[in-house]
């Protein structure tokens, strides 16, 4: 037999369309966004993984500056356990200083998705990224220039290996408006040509890593071939250049020996001319003196004699040789005497020989002095002359100079050969060298040759293969960003399925005590016509479960469309995702319908257990309340009576006023929720800006082989990145900064052996002074690293640890003088291009808060405005309920005369009381919220850090935001007051 009671639904559900109405909206509301969302996600993720085989996505890429050797490929190939793919590509700036990546259009390896229009068929066209297109209002059918060549855009597509345009994995943020990559066909890509040509090598592993533990492991593995083959090989280049480079060196070394030895000879011969005619001129004036010399000897030997001899005989006596007017030495007077003695004696004296008497006045005899000579020599020249000249006289012999002495003296006269004469073809450094050689040998000392690196420009580098760029899968930012971001965020919506869950429960509550308060007569009547509380019960959840369960089709029906197309475009918007195909996912479906479904029931059933307890009377004269007092709250009369009115209807009503503060205070932390996070966003772009150790940090490729920077403003510091797990946390991403003693940009003592944490460390996970935290290094089984904080830096900007840099050597493995880059506040010029792997700036920062409103400003505009669509509909259900319960009070004070305005004045007085108090309670309710919010779950649940801080305009928008919506409830509820009959008052009269 049928219920007679269901005919009563039909009307109940007209009479009180408005609050079913509110109600379904706010469910179909909260279950579009919540399945909508996790639809989303989940349809995304699927796609993301799918597209590994679909697209056929890399396992990694390696980036030469040349083409790899076929032997060397299947070493790779054999040695990584891999199959590689040329992948090549090179990077075009547009007119506008886009950077275009274009690839040769690929069927093996990391094949594109066609997204609209055409892959490109002909030379002149090419397919460019949807995102970048988008960004940049590019439509299909437009050209864009490419080295002055105009190419027809036939379509937009994405790359598997491009779900996030980074231009290079060492950039802390992408950039969807100036990068793009793009893809040609194989004759096209020839045909553009560039001189930017980077010749890339995607790689596919046999067997699929199991997790991104072992792919690390084996990439670390095949990056140690690459390195061990390519040094190989490029050592056997360099050895068989520097082998001929020595052999060149060792000929031309050679030849400049002989024509220098020659030339050195020939000065030889032409001194040696010179000294021999010079020798005969200076013999001839030498013996020319000599000869005077002998005969001024002799003169005066012979009058020396004559003069002796008549002393003598005169005196009788040996005479002296002070006895004599000559003037003559002890030589000649002994030459006297013999004389004439010999004479008196009559005998007869021996004579000296000619050349006796050279060698005893040789010495008073004057030389010649250069001048004298016809030739012009030089002072070594000259003493030849002399000392060959001075033996021939003296009888003796003179070998003439050294060949040391030669070069002593004449060395430096010498011509040099020049570079010209060689046969050997040499630059100026090389020849410098064969000459510092020579001059080495030829004056007897050891050679040094230079050291190896002033060699680097004598070494053709055509032949040599250099690494520019070496990316496993599970390191590509371009790869793995977009999928990450996607994941974070499923922690927002989970925050805001669980408060609207709480919301949903809290509109039950709030309503279904309403309407059994209303229909208490009605109620009290059928209990008294024998209908059992069970039925009762069932009855009047029948309404709340129909209106739930439409709402929870339609909403799920909007999740999976409208909603779902909303969260995949604010995805799509910032990632070039690959098409997807929509997923049912089954916890969205428990989360955002089932869930609030149950909840509905129990809630339901509790509050009609709870209230159906009264006995029929008590219902049938609308008692109740337990515990009722006998009089009614005295006011003072000294307060008009339009305010004691409306203040009487505010005490009467307290329980749904004080309901709808609550309301109140739940819609305006969605609304401030919406607001707090963009400003949070850019308050950050600030506090990153403010919080930047330098201008500048450049880090290098290896510190080893970078070259030495003496700016003094320049710093050396060391860093990593280290991840952190703690219980009910996700595992973070912590950069160690290695910085040194008295640093002049980490301005802090940090004690040796320990470390600072910062702000952002130690606000996120509660660590401070005396605690310790370890860490694990990326991709790899059993590396960890436990660090004693010594205390907090004042760094909000990140998740960073301070070190000092030998702690941080000696911690992690490193040598000692280890470095990773510099800190500067200027550009630092003496590093070439090729040793920096990235400079990190003001931009890169702000480029990251930049990308990310962009990001989260949909989904926190959708948040704000349900907010705002909540406090309506909250406010509009209670006061709804309100006037509904004053009914008789509002049509008696119609009878007594009171106009509409004035009624709805002294009703609408009371509600806006409780409103203004609401958004008040607010202000301080949204600090303890958003705290209890970002604090407790957030930073659980999401990794980085992310500082709170509470804007006042988040209080200043909530409030008038909520205001607004209280005006659009007030207008309403006027109609409604207005509305009210006269004869209501004539109704359930006691």
């Amino acid at each position: 037999m049928r219920n007679p009671l269901n005919r009563r639904l039909p009307r109940e559900l007209a009479k009180d369309w408005a609050k079913y109405a509110a109600i379904f909206i706010l469910m179909v509301l909260l279950i579009s966004i919540c399945s909508g969302m996790r639809v989303s996600n989940e349809s995304l993720k699927q796609a993301y993984h799918e597209s590994f085989d679909k697209y056929t996505l890399e396992d990694g890429h390696l980036t030469l500056d040349k083409p790899l050797p076929d032997e060397m490929r299947s070493v790779f190939e054999e040695k990584g356990a891999m199959k590689l793919y040329d992948n090549f590509y090179f990077d075009e700036e547009t007119p506008d200083g886009q950077v275009v990546r274009v690839y040769s259009q690929e069927d093996e390896i990391n094949t594109p998705c066609l997204l609209s229009g055409e892959l490109p068929a002909n030379d002149g066209e090419i397919a460019i990224d949807r995102v970048f297109a988008k960004n940049n209002d590019i439509s299909v059918g437009d050209s864009i220039t490419l080295k002055g060549r105009e190419l027809l855009i036939t379509g937009f597509v994405a790359l598997p290996d491009y779900s996030t345009l980074f231009e290079r994995n060492t950039d802390s943020m992408f950039d969807s408006v100036n990068f793009s990559v793009a893809v040609m066909t194989k004759s096209g890509f020839d045909a553009l040509g560039s001189r930017n040509m980077e010749y890339n090598y995607a790689w596919l592993y046999n067997e699929a890593p199991a997790d991104d533990i072992e792919a690390a492991e084996r990439s670390d593995k095949f990056l140690d071939v690459v390195k061990d083959e390519l040094t190989d090989y490029d050592e056997a280049i360099v050895k068989a250049q520097i082998d001929e480079l020595t052999d060149r060196l060792e000929k031309a070394g050679e030849e400049y020996g002989e024509i220098y030895k020659r030339n050195f000879e020939d000065k030889v011969s032409e001194i040696t001319d010179n000294a021999e005619k010079g020798g005969r001129e200076y013999a001839e004036l030498y013996q020319k003196s000599i000869e005077a010399k002998l005969t001024e000897v002799s003169e005066k030997a012979q009058a020396g004699a004559a003069e002796y001899a008549q002393i003598m005989m005169t005196t009788g006596a040996k005479p002296s040789r002070s006895d004599l007017s000559v003037d003559v030495d002890d030589y000649t007077f002994s030459l006297i005497e013999s004389t004439v003695n010999a004479m008196l004696t009559g005998g007869e004296a021996e004579a000296p020989s000619q050349q006796e008497l050279i060698e005893h006045y040789l010495d008073q005899v004057k030389k010649p002095e250069r001048s004298e000579l016809s030739i012009d020599v030089d002072d070594f020249t000259f003493s030849i002359i002399e000392r060959s000249v001075d033996a021939a006289i003296r009888g003796g012999e003179y070998s003439g100079p050294t060949e040391e002495e030669f070069r002593d003296a004449y060395l430096d006269t010498v011509e040099k050969p020049r570079r010209e004469e060689l046969s050997v073809q040499l630059d100026d450094f090389l020849f410098g060298i064969v000459e510092d050689a020579a001059d080495a040998e030829l004056n007897g000392r050891d050679f040094e040759m230079p050291a190896d690196e002033e060699f680097e420009n004598e070494i053709d580098k055509t032949g040599i293969i250099s690494v520019d760029n070496y990316i496993p899968r599970y390191l590509n930012q371009a790869i793995t960003f977009s999928i990450e971001d996607i994941g974070g965020d499923e922690a927002g919506t989970m925050v805001m399925c669980y408060m609207m869950i709480a919301l949903i429960a809290f509109i039950f509550a709030v309503t279904i005590s309403n309407t059994i308060t209303a229909e208490a007569g009605v109620i009290g009547t059928l209990r008294a016509s024998g209908y059992t509380k069970g039925e009762l019960i069932r009855h009047y959840m029948v309404l709340p479960l129909v209106v739930t369960l439409f709402a929870a089709v339609v909403g799920n029906a909007l999740g999976y469309t409208v909603m779902k197309e909303f969260c995949v475009n604010l995805y799509r918007s910032s990632y070039s995702l690959t098409d997807y195909i929509t997923v049912w996912d089954a916890s969205a479906f428990i989360l955002s319908t089932v869930i609030p479904i149950v909840m509905m029931l129990i809630i339901n059933f509790l509050v009609l257990i709870s209230r159906l307890k009264l006995s029929p009377l008590k219902f049938l004269r609308h008692d109740l309340r337990k515990n009722r007092s006998k009089k009614a709250m005295r006011l003072n009369t000294k307060i008009p009576f339009r305010t004691r009115f409306s203040l009487r209807i505010f005490f009467t009503n307290l329980p749904g006023y004080i309901v709808m503060i609550i309301g109140i205070l739940f819609g305006s932390v969605l609304i401030a929720f919406g607001d707090l996070m963009p400003r949070m966003l850019g308050e950050y772009q600030d506090i990153v800006t403010r919080d930047m150790i330098s201008e500048y940090q450049y880090i290098v490729y290896d510190c080893d082989e970078a070259a030495e920077v003496t700016d003094p403003g320049a710093e050396k510091f060391a860093m990593a990145s280290y991840d952190y797990t703690k219980p009910g946390y996700l595992t973070d991403s912590i950069t160690v900064y290695g910085v040194v003693d008295g640093s002049k940009f980490v301005d802090a003592e940090i004690p040796a052996g320990k470390a600072l944490v910062s702000t952002g460390v130690s606000v996120k996970f509660g660590l401070n002074s005396g605690d310790s935290i370890t860490l694990d290094e990326k991709y790899k089984r059993d590396a960890s690293y436990k660090l004693d904080i010594a205390g907090v830096y004042d760094y909000e900007s990140s998740l960073a640890v301070f070190m000092n840099i030998d702690d941080f050597a000696r911690t992690f493995g490193e040598e000692e003088g280890y470095f990773t880059g510099y800190f500067s506040n200027t550009e630092l010029t003496e590093l070439p291009d090729d040793d920096v792997a990235t400079v990190i700036t003001a931009s890169d920062y702000t480029k990251l808060s930049t990308q990310l409103m962009v990001s989260m400003g949909g989904m926190m505009n959708l948040i704000k405005w349900f907010g705002a669509l909540f406090f309506i509909i909250v406010v509009y259900v209670l006061c709804k309920q309100v006037i509904e319960r004053n009914f008789q009070s509002i049509a008696m004070t119609k009878i007594l005369g009171f106009r509409n305005g004035e009624i709805g004045m002294l009703y609408i007085a009371s509600t806006t009381i409780a409103v203004i108090v609401g958004l008040l309670i607010s202000i301080p309710f949204i600090d303890v919220a958003m705290k209890l919010i970002v604090n407790g779950y957030l930073y659980t649940m999401m990794t980085g850090y992310l500082p709170l801080s509470i804007s006042p305009m988040t209080y200043v928008v909530m409030f008038f935001t909520g205001l607004g919506c209280y005006i659009v409830v007030a207008f309403l509820q006027m109609r409604k007051v207005a509305r009210v009959s006269k004869s209501e008052a004539l109704k359930n009269a006691e």
